[in-house]
């Protein structure tokens, strides 16, 4: 400040000024001396005749305190100053303090001026996304799990992960079924039976339970039937005696294996000892089994003998004959003792027996009640007996119903009546 005093006008000589008014109050010199002290954010100094007044740099602080206080200037990129006044970049005001949904609310900065956001996932409820606050200066954003509803519900949207044996997920995030098809949520039956349900439906885990059921003959070969509300059967029919061809009669079968082989392919053929059909004789056309049996029988003067699977036809079967025995029709004896042969008791027309006397003893030959032997002229008595004369003699006798008569059609020796 220039020492020079203020000029008085009329006489020209300098004058002390007696007060200074400053914006606040007003100075008045002591002793002539006017005290410039600084105040917050300005200092002054005097070397010589010079006084310096010069404000102090701001610097950053916990408060607003004097000791802060200072001038300071303003990043281009976030403030505006106009006049001297300033604002934030856009005029948009200072956050203060951040209010949340949740937890510790409001938030506000840390004394270094910072608030931490985290992001956060938390269990399935009712909030797909919300701000909580965790701490006085933090602060997340919460973004709930997914979860299985029965219906939809916007409260319970949230984050998922993906089966990624069922399900691909591309870079865009969208979500397809493996293969590209659409998911199967029921299943079509042709028929229910006891809980059944049409269409069947999956449990909460999504298990649709399928069994394979075999069931009694009738005119559905092949269907598909609900037994219980998550089960269904596919059942197959067992096969059935039939008179003609009926595709509704079909069904599973397995084979007698004395009469199939089956391969492992499945192909069904006769076994080497499997039933025959029919068979067929000199007359009387193709004949079907009874029982599965056909009986091949001698006619007069032949008999038939099985053993293993061999049939023989015989004319006339001898057999050596060492006692006496009622003799069997279209059998021949080789008698070989002193024994009676008694003749069938009910023979059929033209049946014959053939006795040899292979022995030099008497061997008797006896009709049944109420028949005769005839040979030649000679016929005995009712149910009457011949007797062979000597080691050699044979005869051949064939029934005749008509007279119920054995009539010797063969004779050789001396048989006596």
């Amino acid at each position: 400040m220039s020492q020079q005093g203020i000029i008085d006008v009329e006489s020209g000589n300098p004058q002390i000024p007696t007060s200074f008014i400053t914006d606040s109050g007003t100075a008045i010199p002591i002793l002539n001396v006017l005290e410039i002290l600084g105040g917050e954010g300005i200092d002054t100094s005097a070397s010589g005749n010079t006084i310096t007044i010069s404000g102090e740099d701001a610097t950053a602080g916990p408060n607003a305190g004097a000791a802060n206080k200072g001038i300071a200037s303003f990043d281009s990129a976030s403030f505006t100053v106009t006049n001297g006044f300033v604002q934030l970049a856009g005029g948009i005001s200072g956050i203060e303090s951040i209010a949340v949904q949740t937890g510790t609310s409001p938030i506000v900065p840390t004394a270094g001026g910072l608030v931490t956001i985290n992001g956060a996932v938390v269990g399935a409820g009712t909030n797909p996304v919300r701000t909580d606050g965790t701490g006085p200066n933090t602060l997340a954003v919460e973004v709930q799990i997914s979860q299985a509803l029965a219906a939809t519900d916007p409260t319970k949207v949230g984050l998922s992960n993906f089966n990624s044996t069922q399900f691909s997920v591309d870079s865009n995030g969208f979500v397809s079924l493996l293969g590209g098809g659409e998911a199967v949520d029921s299943i079509g039956v042709d028929a229910t039976s006891g809980g059944g349900t049409n269409p069947v439906l999956p449990t909460a885990a999504g298990l649709i339970t399928v069994n394979g059921a075999v069931v009694a003959a009738s005119t559905t070969p092949v269907r598909s039937v609900s037994t219980a509300a998550n089960v269904y059967q596919i059942q197959v029919q067992t096969s059935q005696a039939l008179a003609a061809a009926d595709a509704t009669k079909i069904g599973l079968s397995n084979f007698d294996s004395s009469s199939f082989a089956v391969a492992a392919t499945g192909f069904v053929t006769l076994s080497t000892t499997g039933a025959g059909k029919t068979i067929t004789g000199d007359s009387g056309g193709a004949l079907s089994p009874t029982a599965n049996n056909w009986n091949i029988l001698g006619g007069p003067g032949v008999t038939t003998s099985g053993s293993g699977s061999t049939l023989t036809i015989n004319s006339v079967v001898f057999t050596d004959q060492g006692s006496s025995i009622a003799v069997l029709s279209d059998n021949g004896y080789f008698v070989t003792g002193a024994f009676a042969m008694t003749l069938p008791a009910a023979p059929a027309q033209g049946e014959m027996v053939i006795i040899y006397a292979d022995t030099t003893s008497t061997v008797t030959i006896t009709a049944n009640t109420g028949q005769t032997i005839r040979l030649a002229s000679n016929t005995t008595a009712a149910a009457g007996s011949i007797t062979s004369g000597s080691r050699g003699d044979s005869l051949t006798l064939r029934y005749r119903t008509s007279g119920t008569e054995w009539k010797g059609v063969d004779a050789a020796g001396g048989w006596i009546f």
